[in-house]
């Protein structure tokens, strides 16, 4: 006799198998990163181009495009990531100041 399997409970297993759900975890402390970065205004060149790289791939998922495919809000996101990382708005608001002077960074410039 087949084992019948509830719709609800095969639900739940796809939610939580493994590979899904470390795709799930990296991509909101990817997000978590990328937020404190711009937050805090230390490393925003790192997290504008990882936004920005984050933003394409996102629109990339879903071609072709149900929508215009130039003024969707992914490539908007993308072109404010990479303005962002242009100004570099840490200096004013923010540690990034403070994060431009330590050895590590004038070293590396990346991550400024």
């Amino acid at each position: 006799m087949a084992e019948e399997r509830s719709p609800i409970l095969s639900s739940i297993k796809n939610i939580f198998s493994i590979p899904d759900l470390r795709n799930r975890v990296l991509f909101m402390l990817a997000l978590l990163a990328i937020g404190l970065a711009w937050i805090l205004g230390v490393g925003q060149r790192i997290a504008g181009y990882a936004g920005a790289l984050l933003m394409i791939m996102l629109w990339s998922t879903n071609l072709p495009p149900a929508n215009n495919p130039i003024v969707d809000e992914h490539i908007v996101y993308l072109i404010v990531f990479l303005a962002m990382t242009l100004v570099k708005p840490g200096k004013w608001l923010g540690l990034g100041k403070w994060w431009a002077n330590i050895k590590l960074v004038k070293r590396f410039p990346i991550l400024e």
